[in-house]
């Protein structure tokens, strides 16, 4: 039977939720996930689940007239003037607004209100 891959990231989550359930105790869990009792605690420590609800979609997303708006690609790439910018990969997916600034060949790339990296086209790709 092959090992099965499991990242410190999955084991904090499913370690929480355990705990959450509270049907074994802190020093139980960090015994079977082979984490000292002070690392279990640092995880619950850290764990703070938001007060706020997150929507399962967000709202389409609309920008200002005279916006470019790209959508953003795999790896953060997006197509702008027939060259490929990137920004975070945390906006694969989503639309972009591309603004020229007050310099020639610099542009602001925004998503929703938020400013999230000038570029300078005049350098060479």
């Amino acid at each position: 039977m092959p090992w099965q891959e499991v990242s410190t990231v999955s084991l904090r989550q499913e370690l929480i939720r355990l705990v959450q359930q509270k049907t074994v105790s802190v020093s139980e869990l960090c015994r079977r996930y082979g984490v000292s009792r002070k690392t279990g605690y640092k995880w619950l420590g850290r764990y703070r689940p938001s007060l706020r609800a997150f929507p399962a979609m967000l709202p389409p997303i609309a920008y200002p007239c005279g916006m470019a708006v790209r959508q953003v690609y795999q790896g953060g790439r997006l197509d702008f003037r027939g060259r490929i910018l990137r920004v975070p990969r945390a906006f694969v997916g989503y639309p972009v607004g591309v603004q020229p600034t007050a310099t020639e060949g610099v542009v602001d790339v925004w998503f929703c209100s938020h400013r999230i990296s000038r570029l300078d086209l005049r350098e060479k790709p």
